[in-house]
């Protein structure tokens, strides 16, 4: 923990000394952290749009599929993934309407459609079991997506999760 206040701090103050945007800071930080995780962004392009996602290198049988609540990004996540990516392959998804991911009028943003765009996604990707893990909105899509595709689940997550919506 430590490291990673120094880290900041050190990183921080270079960019003010060189005159840095807040933009440019946050920029870097995310990616500090993401490299912190060994995730890599990467995008896929499916039928209802193009899909941000981070993804590291570990390749398992079994992925861990986090997804971040209303409003947040993949990058909510970076911290986190962290402490799991030395053994399991990590995948954090922007969900459909989030972050970098496609935002468009004409897609249906509910709960149940989140959760058929996410299994489009892992069938894409070819990924056939999943530990999920969801924060509040993402928790309800995980919930949602459990109870739709129950055998491709192997565990399931709640951070401060949504209720469920129909």
């Amino acid at each position: 923990m430590l490291k990673l206040v120094l880290k900041i701090f050190l990183l921080s103050f270079v960019m003010n000394l060189v005159g840095c945007s807040a933009q440019m800071m946050y920029t870097a930080t995310i990616e500090s952290e993401r490299d912190d995780a060994y995730l890599e962004k990467k995008s896929i392009k499916l039928d209802f749009g193009e899909i941000i996602y981070l993804e590291n290198s570990i390749k398992n049988d079994i992925t861990v599929v986090l997804l971040h609540g209303f409003g947040g990004n993949k990058d909510i996540w970076n911290r986190f993934s962290a402490a799991l990516s030395e053994d399991n392959h990590i995948i954090v998804v922007d969900l459909p309407g989030h972050g970098k991911s496609v935002s468009s009028k004409n897609l249906n943003y509910s709960i149940s459609n989140q959760a058929e765009m996410l299994e489009l996604f892992l069938v894409a990707k070819k990924i056939k079991k999943i530990h999920i893990i969801g924060n509040s909105m993402g928790g309800a899509i995980a919930l949602k997506y459990t109870g739709q595709y129950a055998d491709r689940v192997k565990s399931l997550t709640l951070v401060d999760a949504l209720g469920m919506i129909k």
